[in-house]
C-alpha cells in the first residue's frame, strides 16, 4: 500500500513538472526574438485615444458647445456700440428762428419743388456711443445658459465615450495581435521540430536501423507543419495591421506584443455606468433642458438703453443724447416655440430609453464576461493537464521508436496532439484574458 502511494506521489510530482515546463515553453514564445520591442496595450490606448479622428471630431463638437455657453451668457453683459454717420440729403437746411422771448433757435426748413435749390443736397454728421443692458427676462437668458450648459456636458460624455469606444477597439486588434503572435510561435515550433525529426528519421534509414517507407510520413509532417506556418505567419500580418489602424501607429518591424496580459485578473471594483450610457443619459437631459429654453421663447424682455453723442451740419454741432427703458411682450408665434420645445421633449425620452436599452445589454454582457472568465479558468487548467499528458505520450512514444519498437505513425500522431494540446492552451489563456477585459471599461472604470 505505501509503495502504491509512492508511485502515485511519483506520478503526481511528475505531471507537475510536466506542466511546468509546457507553461515554460509558453513564457519563452517570445525568447526567440531577443531584440524584439514589446508593445503595450495601455500605451497603444493612450496614443489612440489623442489621435483617431473620431476622437478629435468630439473634441471640436466639445469646443463648438463651449462656444455656444459663452453666447449664452452674453446677455448677462451690456452691450456697447460706437456709431458715427455723414450723409447728405436736399431740403433741412438751418435756418435761424427767434421765439417771442428773443432766443434763436436753428431749425430745418425745406424748400418744396419747383423752388430754387429744392434738390441741394444738405450734408449731415454724427457720432454716438452706445449701451444696451437686458435688465430682466423672466428666466430666458438662465434656461438658455442652462441648455447650453448641458450641451457642453454631453459634449463632454460623448467624446469620452468615443474614447472608450477606441480605446475598446484597440483592445480587441491587439489581443488578436497576441492570440496570432502566440499561435505562430507554437506553428515555427512545429516546423522545427517536424525538420528535426525528417533528419532524425533520414539518419536511422541510412544506418539500416528503420526501413526507408519512414521517410514518407516523417515529408508529410513537415510539409504540414510549413503549410501551418505559412498561415499562421499570414495572420500574424493581418492581426498586426488592424492593431495599426486601430492604434493609428505603425509598429516596428520587430514590435512584439505583452504576454503578460494573459495573466491580469478580473477587477474587484464594479461601475453601474459605461461611458457610453452615461452619454446617452447626458444627451437626454440636454434634450430637455433645451425644451424648457424653447418654452421660455414667449417670455417679456425688459430692457435698458443709452445713447449719447452729437450731431452737426456745416459747423453747427448739437447734443443728443438719449435714455429708455422697454418692455417687449411676444404675444404669439404661430406655435413654433411650443412645437420645437414638444420635439426636444421627445428626443429626450428616445434618449433615455436607448440609455435603458443598452444599461441592459451591458449588465447581460457583464454577466457573460464573468462566466467566460470562469469557464476560461476551468478550460486553461485541462488544456494545461491536456498539455502535460501530450507531451508524455510524445517522449513514450519517441523512446519507443528510438529503441526500435514503435512505428512513425505513432511517433506523429503523439506530436500532432502534442500541437493541438498546446494550441488549445494557447487558446485558453487569450479567452481567459478576453472575458478579463471586458470585464473593465476601457477607460479604466471597473464593471461588474
Amino acid at each position: 500500500m505505501t509503495e502504491e502511494k509512492e508511485m502515485q506521489r511519483a506520478s503526481t510530482a511528475g505531471i507537475r513538472v510536466t506542466i511546468g515546463v509546457a507553461l515554460g515553453i509558453l513564457s519563452c514564445l517570445f525568447g526567440g526574438t531577443a531584440s524584439a520591442d514589446v508593445v503595450r496595450l495601455e500605451d497603444l490606448e493612450k496614443g489612440a485615444v489623442e489621435r483617431r479622428a473620431e476622437v478629435v471630431a468630439d473634441a471640436a463638437d466639445t469646443a463648438a458647445a463651449r462656444a455656444d455657453l459663452a453666447g449664452a451668457r452674453s446677455p448677462y453683459l451690456p452691450n456697447a456700440a460706437l456709431s458715427g454717420e455723414l450723409s447728405g440729403s436736399p431740403g433741412a437746411r438751418l435756418i435761424r428762428v427767434t421765439d417771442t422771448s428773443g432766443a434763436d433757435y436753428l431749425v430745418a426748413g425745406s424748400r418744396p419743388i419747383g423752388e430754387p435749390d429744392a434738390f441741394v443736397p444738405e450734408v449731415r454728421y454724427e457720432g454716438y456711443v452706445s449701451l444696451q443692458q437686458r435688465i430682466y427676462d423672466f428666466g430666458r437668458t438662465r434656461a438658455s445658459v442652462y441648455a447650453a450648459e448641458s450641451s457642453v456636458t454631453a459634449a463632454e460624455a460623448e467624446e469620452r465615450a468615443a474614447r472608450a469606444s477606441v480605446a475598446e477597439e484597440v483592445r480587441v486588434a491587439y489581443l488578436d495581435w497576441l492570440g496570432a503572435v502566440l499561435l505562430h510561435s507554437a506553428s515555427a515550433r512545429g516546423l522545427e521540430s517536424a525538420k528535426s525529426r525528417l533528419e532524425a528519421v533520414r539518419g536511422r534509414v541510412a544506418t539500416g536501423t528503420r526501413p526507408e517507407a519512414d521517410l514518407a510520413p516523417a515529408r508529410y509532417e513537415e510539409t504540414e507543419a510549413e503549410l501551418d506556418e505559412c498561415e499562421a505567419r499570414r495572420n500574424v500580418t493581418s492581426a498586426k495591421l488592424t492593431l495599426e489602424h486601430a492604434a493609428a501607429l505603425p509598429l516596428a518591424s520587430n514590435a512584439a506584443p505583452d504576454e503578460a496580459l494573459l495573466d491580469r485578473q478580473p477587477p474587484t471594483g464594479a461601475a453601474e455606468e459605461t461611458p457610453e450610457t452615461i452619454a446617452l443619459s447626458e444627451r437626454s437631459a440636454s434634450a430637455l433642458a433645451t425644451a424648457r429654453a424653447y418654452e421660455h421663447d414667449n417670455a417679456p424682455v425688459l430692457t435698458a438703453s443709452v445713447r449719447a453723442g452729437v450731431r452737426g451740419q456745416t459747423d453747427n454741432v448739437f447734443p443728443d443724447y438719449r435714455a429708455a427703458i422697454s418692455l417687449a411682450v411676444p404675444i404669439w408665434d404661430g406655435g413654433a416655440a411650443a412645437a420645437r420645445a414638444a420635439k426636444s421633449r421627445e428626443q429626450a425620452r428616445a434618449l433615455e430609453a436607448r440609455a435603458d436599452e443598452r444599461r441592459a445589454a451591458v449588465n447581460t454582457e457583464r454577466k457573460r464576461a464573468r462566466a467566460d472568465w470562469v469557464n476560461g479558468v476551468e478550460r486553461q487548467k485541462l488544456a494545461e493537464a491536456l498539455y502535460a499528458s501530450a507531451a508524455s505520450r510524445k517522449r513514450d512514444a519517441e523512446e519507443r521508436y528510438d529503441l526500435g519498437e514503435g512505428t512513425i505513425e505513432a511517433v506523429l500522431e503523439a506530436g500532432a496532439a502534442l500541437a493541438r494540446a498546446e494550441r488549445e492552451v494557447i487558446l485558453a489563456r487569450v479567452a481567459r484574458a478576453d472575458a478579463v477585459l471586458r470585464l473593465t471599461n476601457p477607460d479604466g472604470v471597473e464593471t461588474k
